[in-house]
């Protein structure tokens, strides 16, 4: 099938040489073919291309390309390693400890929220933890842990920029409201990743 459209495009492209009978020294357009021509030929040779990959990828609209967590492939051997369902439990005080800063945030809307980053989340473990995590999973189940996985590192550091106060200025309520979403984004973040498992 591949070779019949090979075939029929090297056929097709013959309508794309130059003429030999058109001088070379001539500064006159000739056009040895018609437009009809060209257009048939044209045609010819996008019936080839569909022929070659007859089957386009289309998602559906509105649909995500990564797996959902219910459509989760999990190797229930690695899953219950020791080494994994310590990384697990180690997850699992990571959300506990978002949920204790926006906690104390509620508390104190002032609070230095910077050595209670820098204390639960420190970037090796954490990065550590998610990677031995994600071994548990298919190929394909990979793609959207590791997209989540991005999405932790990536709101940690946010939330250490977000989260710093000048000394004696108080943090306003703008600033307030961005901790807390970038909180709240860091708790979603790690409630669906643990949702895989």
């Amino acid at each position: 099938m591949k070779l019949l459209a090979l075939f029929s495009l090297l056929a097709s492209t013959s309508a794309f040489t130059l003429s030999p009978s058109a001088p070379a020294s001539s500064t006159a357009l000739h056009a040895s073919i018609t437009r009809a021509s060209f257009v048939k030929k044209g045609v010819a040779f996008a019936g080839a291309a569909m022929l070659i990959n007859p089957n386009p990828a289309f998602a559906k609209f509105g649909a995500s390309i990564y797996p959902s967590p219910s459509d989760a492939i999990i190797d229930s051997e690695i899953l219950k390693s020791d080494s994994v369902q310590k990384s697990l439990k180690e997850v699992k005080s990571y959300l506990d400890s978002v949920r204790g800063l926006k906690a104390d945030l509620a508390a104190n809307s002032q609070a230095d929220l910077i050595p209670g980053i820098r204390s639960s989340f420190e970037f090796s473990s954490v990065r550590n933890n998610l990677n031995t995590i994600t071994t548990v999973f298919d190929e394909e189940t990979q793609r959207s842990t590791d997209r989540v996985n991005r999405i932790i590192i990536q709101d940690i550091t946010e939330l250490e920029a977000s989260s710093k106060i000048k000394e004696g200025i108080p943090r306003s309520e703008i600033r307030f409201n961005n901790v807390v979403a970038k909180l709240t984004k860091l708790e979603n973040a790690f409630t669906e990743l643990l949702a895989f498992v």
